[in-house]
């Protein structure tokens, strides 16, 4: 399952979307002090996960991925092709 989580003080879980292959891709996007989080099952179509602000903190916004196994007998996970892309989304809403 696709789940964000922002920490404002308190964390917070937002579950998106069931992932029912074996890869899934993730993207981080900002516009100043806005981010979205948007996933696609096929690294074309995206489908936007959440939006969200972050206040100025102490120590700056930190955003990473991370993958856990809540219940069951744990997980194997390869975070793989992670790259960085200065390029504004045309439309925020549907990710393109």
């Amino acid at each position: 399952m696709i789940v964000s989580v922002v920490c404002r003080g308190v964390s917070d879980d937002v579950n998106a979307f069931v992932v029912s292959g074996r890869s899934v891709w993730l993207r981080v996007s900002r516009i100043d002090r806005v981010y979205a989080y948007h996933a696609s099952v096929d690294g074309r179509t995206w489908r936007m996960i959440r939006y969200f602000a972050m206040d100025d903190g102490p120590v700056g916004d930190r955003i990473g991925f991370v993958a856990q196994s809540s219940t069951g007998d744990g997980c194997g996970v390869t975070f793989d092709g992670i790259r960085f892309v200065a390029e504004r989304l045309t439309e925020l809403r549907d990710g393109s």
